[in-house]
């Protein structure tokens, strides 16, 4: 599958169907730029801009990790949600 062999064409192919409004929500209800609500001394809440600021390149990068960035607990969360069929808990 796409995720298996980390297939960056792939997954460009799979998300060029969603506009850039949907890969942002989906992006945004992993958690990704926000704070993960822990209240951690020195927490980034990661770096996500607006998808109106988007460019080409970034509008099919960011289907495959890149164009943003995250903190270690926000990337654990987008794990686990995987890990769990898809329910974040």
């Amino acid at each position: 599958g796409i995720l298996q062999n980390s297939s960056n064409v792939g997954m460009i192919m799979a998300g060029e169907n969603y506009p850039d409004e949907q890969r942002y929500e989906y992006l945004t209800k992993f958690g990704i730029g926000q704070p993960t609500g822990l209240n951690l001394p020195g927490e980034s809440s990661g770096l996500l801009t607006n998808p109106s600021a988007w460019d080409l390149r970034t509008r099919n990068t960011i289907l495959f990790g890149q164009g943003y960035t995250v903190n270690a607990l926000q990337l654990n969360n987008v794990v686990a949600t995987i890990a769990n069929k898809g329910v974040k808990q």
